[in-house]
């Protein structure tokens, strides 16, 4: 399957994005270093004109990228035509001076060696066209061609997880990256700046792996958005053409309906380390110099007294110990400290500490107070809980970790006081009051060891958590309820990078004590997945028997099912010749998924796939049994979409990351697809027309597609490899080649394969590529692939992309169609084969260069001078 490189790019990132365009398609494996390489650029005219010809910072970021790879051996080509002069339209599109300044040489076609070339393939034109032989530049032989043609986002609430396990908001991280960076406005008001983040992202076969976001969007939101709700619980707020991952691949919001399953990651692997604790607020909290303090003489004490208990209490010595230490009663030491006007601190625990790292103690008793304690105004810390295993390891850990001496006075309850550990609390992120409504998990956290993430949940389940074994389906689940929304968002990131599924909804109950239902959140998880996550924490309230029977318990498959098309399966089962009974003894159980009646589970689904595998010997399903590989990769599992909702939006902006490769991140627990994505215009495949064609090439257009046909047969057979980059950043509609609209695009692409890039490029442009006869001529004869469903698209979705371009004929090209082909076609050997061919040529040249150039192309030019990219072209000297 081919690939086809596609980038949104901005003047101020062009050139480096042509570099990271080429590498997205490994352009050094079909360009190698060994044979020569003919970049053959692209002139339709000695003037400028936007989208005419090849673009000078489109010559500048592949020369750049080639230089720096070490590519000696280029030859900077163009050829001359019966409308164009080599030297003049190099310097009015302003390609020598960056061909000089990478050390290269502009080698005009008119100045190389051609010799006779008879083509090894049948023809569909060309010999006919030159009955009398054919040439080619003596240089292209052997050596490789690479042609230079021409051619929304998520809530800023969406929580993203980055490589390291941080977690922050898109928004929060956008705008992080716009304040460091240079920041580019676009012509469709989109914001964006460069920077380098890795984060984790779905590879296109289904694995969860770190990806780097490059270019950090923001959208002007518009006034309607896309409110997806999942069976798991998990919501996100798109605008509505943001692609969700499905089974038959990306699909808008405004496309879903409910009941369809969209990806989720099963796990999200962090290499996590410990980090690094805040450090304690100083007991001496109002920074008083000792030595500045002019300590005198009293009746009773002494200056160097008063001094050592100064000094003693600023290093937060409680005050009993210090009165004992030096033989003062409690009102002498209260009036020293009124008389060096000294804040008493009224406090207990100062002479507390705090581990420099994060640990598993330390986190399990952190869960441990999420889930049963709760941080009062006076900066008391309140513990309740009254199973004697979970009190006898809190007060341990309080100890260990504070020095602070707990204990359990009444039944359940525990207290102590520490404002130290209250403000340590606060640097943590915590809020004071904490109460179970503001209750969060740190941040910090999801930069840790997935062991220490480990002890945190088993402490917060611990205290919170409560195990049910479900009567009806005789299996057992876990469950936690807070008011808490984001600590239950937070708890669901947390257990996924476990790799363990979760289900979040919103509740509504009461207690004894209220008189109405309140909104609560809960937490659950169920059979299999309870299984897994209990190998992982130790619950002191639940005895061994007892997680026994949860592991004997029948797991509920419900939801991890494979949305395979049961169609597609029986065509594969019933093509090998398999019956039923083959894949499974139980043949109601295949023949109810066949005729889509039930789902099949993923441990199911993965026995008949081997059984699939084994049979199909000769890979006559080769294709549909890669398919089915990705639905049942463990890296992602299917969720259930049950609500989508058009609302209005309530912010002025949306988010997006560019990642290359991939085109995904993954933002409140779902795969998203960056979306946006890229344009480009055609010819690759037309750019070898000026190459392998002398200026007879007028002769070529009666039958132009069968032409560029054979001109791809020919490079196919004289060079070693053949490689195309395009630009799109200013694309052009209507009437070409010469008079067309230019409108700014911003994109650019690239590829091996040429009619790959042209097939993609007419779809982009809103054709239909196998419509386009060429391009479906040479699909047939294996030259390429011009299928869009059979192209791999690397870097940029374009699945919702339709410019609407118009083709259109300009008067000197439908004057020249009318004459060769058309209604007056018996005049053509008169026009185009005689001395009076000179006075056609006179007539475009004084059409387009005196007429149409003066007045509507210069006002077109002079609009678009006034875009960013105009103001990019001026500053390239001529």
């Amino acid at each position: 399957m081919p690939k086809v490189a596609i980038l949104r790019t901005s003047p101020g990132f062009v050139i480096e994005d042509y570099g990271r365009l080429m590498q997205l398609v490994e352009y050094k494996k079909y360009i190698k270093k060994v044979n020569d390489t003919i970049i053959k650029l692209n002139l339709s005219w000695n003037l400028y004109f936007p989208a005419c010809s090849t673009q000078p910072w489109q010559l500048e970021g592949v020369l750049k990228k080639m230089n720096e790879d070490g590519y000696k051996n280029l030859h900077l080509m163009e050829n001359k035509t019966v409308v164009t002069d080599v030297w003049k339209g190099a310097k009015r599109n302003k390609w020598l001076p960056i061909i000089e300044k990478y050390g290269y040489k502009y080698e005009p076609l008119t100045d190389v060696e051609w010799i006779d070339y008879k083509p090894k393939s049948e023809l569909l034109a060309l010999d006919k066209i030159f009955d009398d032989g054919y040439q080619i530049p003596k240089i292209f032989m052997g050596n490789n061609m690479l042609h230079l043609p021409t051619v929304k986002c998520v809530h800023p609430d969406t929580e993203i997880m980055l490589a390291d396990g941080t977690l922050t908001t898109i928004k929060d991280m956008v705008e992080e990256v716009h304040s460091k960076n240079e920041v580019l406005i676009t012509n469709d008001n989109d914001i964006v700046a460069t920077s380098n983040h890795d984060i984790p992202t779905l590879t296109h076969k289904g694995h969860i792996t770190n990806g780097k976001a490059i270019q950090f969007w923001k959208t002007p939101s518009p006034k309607y958005v896309f409110k997806v709700k999942t069976k798991t619980g998990r919501e996100v707020i798109v605008s509505e053409i943001h692609p969700f991952l499905t089974p038959i691949g990306w699909i808008s919001a405004k496309e879903l309906k409910i009941k369809d399953r969209i990806a989720i990651p099963r796990k999200i692997s962090i290499f996590g380390k410990s980090q690094r604790l805040p450090k304690l607020t100083s007991p001496n909290r109002l920074h008083i110099g000792i030595n500045r303090l002019k300590f005198k003489d009293g009746y009773i004490f002494s200056s160097n007294l008063q001094k050592s208990i100064v000094r003693d209490y600023l290093a937060g010595i409680q005050r009993r110990l210090i009165a004992n230490k030096y033989k003062v009663s409690i009102s002498g030491f209260k009036y020293i400290l009124r008389k060096y006007k000294i804040p008493i601190r009224n406090q207990r625990n100062w002479n507390i500490r705090v581990p420099n790292y994060t640990s598993k103690e330390f986190w399990r008793w952190v869960g441990y107070f999420i889930a049963e304690g709760h941080l009062d105004k006076n900066n008391y810390f309140i513990f309740v809980n009254s199973n004697k295993a979970i009190q006898r390891d809190y007060i341990k850990l309080t100890k260990k970790l504070f020095n602070i001496k707990a204990s359990f006075k009444r039944v359940k309850d525990s207290q102590f006081r520490s404002i130290q550990l209250a403000e340590f609390f606060l640097k943590l992120g915590f809020v004071q009051p904490l109460i179970a409504g503001n209750k969060t998990v740190p941040r910090l956290l999801f930069k840790c060891t997935n062991d220490e993430i480990a002890q945190f949940l088993q402490g917060y389940f611990d205290g919170d958590g409560c195990i049910v074994k479900r009567s009806k389906k005789k299996s057992y689940y876990m469950y936690v309820t807070s008011k808490s929304k984001q600590l239950i968002v937070d708890i669901q990131n947390l257990i996924l990078r476990l790799g363990i599924i979760s289900f979040k909804k919103k509740i509504f109950t009461k207690s004894q004590d209220w008189t109405y239902k309140k909104k609560y959140y809960n937490l659950s998880v169920y059979g299999n997945e309870l299984f897994k996550l209990l190998k992982y924490i130790k619950l002191k309230k639940y005895h061994s028997e007892y997680l026994k029977d949860i592991k004997n318990s029948k797991w509920d498959t419900n939801f991890d099912t494979i949305p395979a098309s049961p169609i597609i399966f029986r065509k594969i089962r019933e093509g090998l010749k398999l019956i039923r009974k083959d894949l499974n003894k139980k043949i109601n159980t295949v023949a109810s998924f066949e005729n889509g009646w039930r789902g099949v589970s993923r441990t199911m689904f993965k026995r008949y796939l081997q059984i699939i595998i084994k049979n199909d010997k000769d890979h006559s399903f080769i294709e549909e049994i890669n398919h089915f590989k990705i639905l049942t990769n463990d890296s992602i599992v299917w969720d259930f979409v049950e609500g989508i909702e058009k609302i209005e939006s309530d912010c002025d902006f949306l988010y997006d990351f560019t990642v290359p490769s991939t085109n995904n991140f993954i933002g409140n627990g779902l795969v998203l697809h960056n979306t946006h994505g890229h344009t480009v215009i055609t010819g690759a495949i037309k750019n070898a027309f000026g190459s392998l064609i002398t200026e007879k090439r007028h002769h070529c257009h009666a039958r132009i597609h069968e032409v560029l046909v054979d001109l791809l047969t020919i490079q196919k057979e004289i060079h070693k490899g053949i490689f195309a980059v395009m630009d799109g950043t200013v694309a052009g509609s209507g009437n070409g080649p010469r008079t067309m609209i230019p409108v700014v695009k911003n994109y650019i692409l690239a590829s091996n394969d040429q009619v790959a890039i042209d097939a993609i490029s007419a779809k982009m442009m809103g054709f239909d590529p196998m419509k386009i006869q060429f391009i479906k001529l040479a699909h047939d004869k294996g030259l390429g692939l011009g299928d869009p469903a059979q192209i791999d698209i690397v870097g940029e979705d374009i699945s919702n992309v339709n410019f609407n371009f118009k083709t259109g004929k300009s008067p000197v090209i439908y004057f020249d169609q009318v004459f060769r082909a058309g209604t007056f076609s018996f005049l053509e050997p008169l026009l185009f084969h005689t001395g009076l061919f000179a006075l056609c040529i006179k007539g475009s040249e004084y059409y387009h260069d005196y007429l149409w150039y003066p007045t509507i192309g210069r006002y077109k030019i002079r609009k678009f001078m006034k875009t960013d990219w105009g103001e990019l072209f001026l500053k390239y000297h001529s």
